[in-house]
């Protein structure tokens, strides 16, 4: 018989050893005795979409790498950094690893050469860890994208002074909105006013929407900001999307589900930069060479709900026309069947695309049926040549072939990138 898998019980004469209490120096040395165990210190608080997607993609990495991986995660974690500092728990746990939104100690931590990964959200880039950052560039051109591809010619952006990320996003969005010909207002509150006191900002967000033209198409730096918009248009007595049509960051669907109307935002790859973040630190606690790789969010698509499905131009044909391409975005249509449906001829309706969006019908075909495979791609684990079958291609060849003329990346490779699956 295999004597690892025999029970053997203790005499009545043997004496129970009791079980010592694990704290401190015991919990690393007693619990986990496997070479490859390491301890890692994450200081997330899973409340919030962001850092909920960072730390399921670390846990995914740990998963498919077979890491054994033994993470310590304050319970509350705010009420423990006040009383336990980041450095006291690396020293109580021999800690192998820190992964920390932010911490007045990671600098000493630094210098005892642990591996640190950190969300610096707040602060400039730090030497001598990998920063968890977004692409602030991209996240202000694709909120400022998707407003001009409604038709609006007035835009805006609501914001925090006081947090880079922010102002990052800002003045990129106002860029791309220049370029297109088109001027930006802003509201960006003052460094002096507490952010977390909305009815102290409402009265004047509300005068500020009031006073700016309409239809009117608002970026928002965040989801929070976007719902407090939607509601500050209400006490304005302005219609959404109507009216005023807002787009947040972040695609936290507690928020956006929650608003009324429905929120539009900006979805990241947050679950992917958590992989990639799990990753760099695995690289840096096995012993190889530190070269500090920075890990960036990147934002993967709009989804769009009620707060921006809506057409900002006054020409009723054109304005059919969108939505019958954004419906019929699963089939192979044609422009002379959009044409067709909507009584007026192909070049009329040509013409008039251009006028307003400066594109073509056909361009407007193509990306709203590339933008229903990225949605596919990200949110489904669909393979390949059903998601082309589905789109109405012949095969996956032509699928792949069509999508990498409009995004510069074939679907295989989009998936990698973003899909976090």
């Amino acid at each position: 018989m295999n004597r690892r898998f025999c029970a053997v019980r203790p005499s009545s004469g043997e004496r129970r050893r009791p079980k010592r209490r694990l704290y401190g120096h015991n919990i690393r040395d007693r619990i986990f005795r496997m070479q490859e165990s390491k301890t890692v210190i994450v200081m997330l608080d899973p409340m919030r979409m962001f850092t909920k997607g960072l730390l399921q993609g670390i846990g995914r990495y740990v998963r498919m790498n077979h890491r054994q991986w033994a993470f310590f995660r304050p319970s509350n974690i705010r009420q423990e950094v006040t009383t336990h500092s980041l450095t006291l728990m690396v020293s109580r746990l021999h800690a192998d690893g820190v992964v920390v939104r932010q911490d007045e100690d990671i600098e000493s931590v630094v210098k005892a050469r642990i591996p640190v990964v950190t969300m610096n959200y707040f602060r400039k880039r730090l030497a001598g860890v990998a920063n968890i950052s977004s692409d602030m560039e991209q996240i202000g051109r694709m909120g400022a994208a998707h407003l001009l591809d409604r038709g609006f010619r007035h835009f805006a952006y609501c914001g925090y002074t006081d947090r880079s990320w922010s102002v990052k996003r800002h003045e990129s969005f106002a860029s791309v909105i220049a370029r297109a010909g088109h001027h930006s207002g802003s509201y960006m509150t003052p460094e002096s006013l507490d952010v977390n006191d909305w009815m102290s900002e409402l009265e004047g967000i509300v005068a500020w929407l009031r006073g700016l033209p309409k239809p009117l198409g608002v970026m928002a730096c965040n989801d929070d900001r976007g719902a407090q918009m939607i509601e500050a248009c209400k006490v304005a007595g302005l219609r959404v999307p109507d009216d005023v049509a807002v787009v947040g960051v972040d695609n936290d669907p507690a928020i956006c589900n929650f608003s009324n109307p429905r929120l539009s935002s900006v979805a990241l790859n947050v679950e992917d930069a958590g992989f990639r973040a799990a990753e760099v630190l695995d690289c840096w606690m096995s012993g190889r060479k530190r070269n500090y790789t920075d890990v960036i969010v990147k934002p993967v698509r709009v989804a769009t709900r009620e707060s921006t499905d809506v057409v900002a131009t006054d020409d009723r044909e054109v304005s059919d026309a969108v939505r019958f391409i954004r419906d019929n975005a699963s089939h192979a249509i044609q422009v002379g069947e959009v044409a067709e449906c909507i009584g007026v001829s192909r070049r009329k309706l040509e013409a008039r695309f251009r006028s307003v969006f400066g594109t073509s019908v056909l361009d407007r075909i193509r990306r709203a049926r590339v933008e229903r495979a990225m949605m596919m791609l990200v949110d489904t684990n669909q393979p390949i040549y059903e998601i082309a079958r589905s789109l109405d291609y012949t095969g996956a060849p032509q699928f792949s072939r069509y999508f990498r003329e409009v995004s510069g990346v074939s679907p295989s490779q989009y998936r990698l990138q973003y899909g976090g699956r």
